[in-house]
């Protein structure tokens, strides 16, 4: 008998660092059903905020890897065509459901 992967969906917010952006992306995670935590980092990577569900090596970690996923993913949108822009990068596993939003 299989035992069925955890269904977690996690955020993370790669914005500029001002506290209006940080307090946008919080309320923005607060309306989607189902998030189980959040990871709110600068374009450097640097955590700004996390949930308490997410140890801080761990989002330090999600952090640094996203922000240059986000950042390549944004180099081929815009290669692909120039008027157009990164706003939202989502990636589902077996395991886990990423939402990477790019500010």
């Amino acid at each position: 008998h299989a035992i069925s992967p955890p269904n977690i969906l996690h955020h993370l917010f790669v914005i500029k660092p001002t506290m209006s952006a940080v307090e946008e992306a919080l309320e923005r995670i607060k309306e989607q059903t189902g998030a189980e935590g959040y990871v709110i980092c600068n374009y450097d990577g640097v955590v700004l905020r996390r949930s308490a569900t997410i140890l801080k090596a761990v989002a330090e970690n999600i952090a640094q890897s996203m922000t240059k996923l986000a950042q390549s993913a944004k180099n081929v949108t815009r290669d692909l065509n120039p008027n157009d822009e990164l706003k939202n990068l989502r990636i589902k596993t077996s395991w886990k459901e990423l939402i990477v939003s790019h500010d």
